[in-house]
């Protein structure tokens, strides 16, 4: 896999300020509570000198996933703006396949942090992966669209159709699994998913090989762009407009071993979040320009704009919890499983494990 090690993006404009554990803890509704640097954040030379709350100075090298999503531009910017520099901690960017969070590895201890739709951890916690999610990253960025020419206009109309996707157990496919549930539609018996490659869902499209793509942006939004596809659903809107897409899913091995540097790397991507949701232009063009993404910097920024960016350590928990009853509609969770029970196992408040004061 691929391995990014820091260097200087963008000169010296720089980090966000130092925040406290109860700035980043929200309480209340999808936004309310929730980590809001504003624009305090822009380029100062006086915050980049700010020390971040109890900060590391660590020799250590943690690394960080990434697939090539644009909605990952919460770690695109933690590591331009040198957010992690800034908590006292070395990251590096490790490449993974665009939407498939690599769970061997982050379980393992291997990879530090694996931000990712936190659908994708709710059957490996079932199954005893060793993750933990800390943060609510983002809202937005999963698509599913259908040929231009299908005829298929509802999640209904997908029974008997064959979907295609970039990883069957991850995301997006929890999610939609969900979405047709919820629509009647018996995601595992009423539907046939298939993997591919982004690049290849156009041309499978065209042939007839399948109906429709559940995807992660920017691939389902090129296909609607190039009119070879048309959406209907996503995660803007509907049931799950209100709900985190992406969450900070870290190994638990790191937070039970440095609690401190799971916290310092949690606190880097909230952070990362905010400082997108205040600087849509230029982490589109960090994007594009460090190719992170392989869409123009107008597709680019257009997908950031439409995504919200109000990260938040606690609110995830409840949406966990959620998601999980929501997950069993599906019969990819087990009915035995206590949505509540695995909700308590997969959070954890990372800011008080540390020991850092409200």
């Amino acid at each position: 896999m691929e391995i990014i090690r820091p260097h200087t993006m963008l000169g010296e404009d720089q980090t966000a300020p130092a925040v406290s554990r109860k700035a980043l803890l929200g309480k209340a509704g999808f936004g309310a509570g929730t980590l809001v640097l504003g624009s305090a954040i822009a380029a100062s030379p006086t915050l980049a000198r700010m020390a971040a709350p109890g900060l590391l100075k660590s020799r250590k090298t943690y690394q960080v996933n990434y697939g090539g999503a644009t909605c990952e531009a919460f770690t695109f910017a933690a590591f331009a703006k040198h957010l992690w520099t800034h908590e006292g901690i070395n990251v590096e960017l490790h490449l993974s396949a665009l939407g498939v969070p690599p769970i061997s590895d982050l379980s393992s201890g291997t990879i530090a942090a694996a931000p990712s739709n936190f659908y994708s951890y709710l059957k490996p916690l079932e199954q005893g992966a060793d993750i933990r999610v800390t943060a609510g990253l983002h809202g937005g960025c999963l698509r599913l669209v259908v040929g231009a020419a299908s005829g298929i206009k509802t999640y209904a109309d997908l029974k008997g159709k064959t979907i295609g996707t970039n990883g069957v157990n991850n995301a997006p496919s929890p999610f939609f699994s969900v979405a047709l549930a919820k629509a009647g539609v018996n995601p595992i018996n009423d539907v046939r998913w298939r993997t591919y490659l982004p690049a290849e869902f156009g041309p499978a499209l065209e042939k007839g090989e399948i109906q429709a793509v559940a995807a992660i942006d920017p691939a389902p939004y090129v296909l609607v762009q190039q009119g070879k596809a048309m959406e209907i659903g996503s995660n803007m809107t509907g049931m799950f407009a209100n709900m985190f897409c992406c969450a900070a899913g870290l190994s638990g091995k790191l937070i039970h071993d440095e609690p401190r540097v799971a916290a310092a790397i949690t606190r880097g991507l909230m952070h990362g979040s905010v400082y997108t949701g205040h600087h849509v232009h230029e982490i589109a063009a960090v994007e594009v320009k460090d190719k992170f993404v392989s869409v123009s910097l107008p597709t680019a920024e257009h997908l950031l704009a439409s995504y919200t960016w109000k990260p938040s350590a606690s609110l995830i928990k409840g949406q966990l919890e959620q998601g999980a009853r929501d997950f069993q509609l599906t019969g990819i969770l087990l009915k035995s499983t206590d949505p509540m029970q695995l909700a308590d196992k997969a959070y954890v408040d990372i800011f008080k494990l540390a020991g850092e004061s409200a």
